[in-house]
């Protein structure tokens, strides 16, 4: 049987993590553990300008905002 923590879940500790579980705990539990390897990349985001042009009038006109001065310094 796991025994729980120690402090209920959720709390956070000092050094600010709400919870943590380390493969080297998985491992000592018994549990398979695999090594998890993460890489980051850049992705190029396309929008087609009629439909962005389309959406910030459309948030503008929601928000109230008329005066074309206005509306090119938000822009």
């Amino acid at each position: 049987m796991v025994e729980g923590p120690s402090r209920p879940f959720g709390l956070e500790d000092d050094k600010g993590y709400l919870h943590k579980y380390s493969i080297s705990e998985s491992i000592q539990d018994g549990h398979h553990a695999t090594a998890l390897l993460q890489t980051s990349r850049r992705t190029r985001w396309l929008v087609p300008h009629d439909l962005l042009e389309k959406e910030f009038l459309s948030l503008a006109e929601t928000e109230g905002i008329a005066d074309i001065e206005e509306l090119n310094r938000i822009l």
